[in-house]
């Protein structure tokens, strides 16, 4: 079971089982754009980014045997003003 989470895991870096490339999706994103949260909206592309990758290295880390908190503050699990 570890061995096809970490295959799906990767597989998203080169676009397998996702529905865009991220290449693709990252097309033309300039920092600024990706800072900004559109209308009626509560995270920007760079929020979600951070908090995709604060949990795929919390759920490799279990994969490792180590420690998973499941309850992290909001300031480590959501980037901060100051991170932007």
């Amino acid at each position: 079971m570890e061995n096809q989470i970490l295959k799906d895991i990767s597989s998203g870096f080169i676009g397998e089982l996702t529905h865009l490339h991220p290449k693709k999706a990252i097309e033309g994103l300039t920092p600024d754009i990706a800072r900004k949260k559109p209308n009626n909206l509560d995270h920007s592309c760079w929020d979600l980014l951070h908090h995709i990758v604060f949990w795929q290295d919390i759920l490799l880390k279990n994969l490792e045997g180590k420690f998973m908190d499941w309850y992290p503050p909001d300031d480590k699990n959501w980037p901060s003003e100051e991170n932007l």
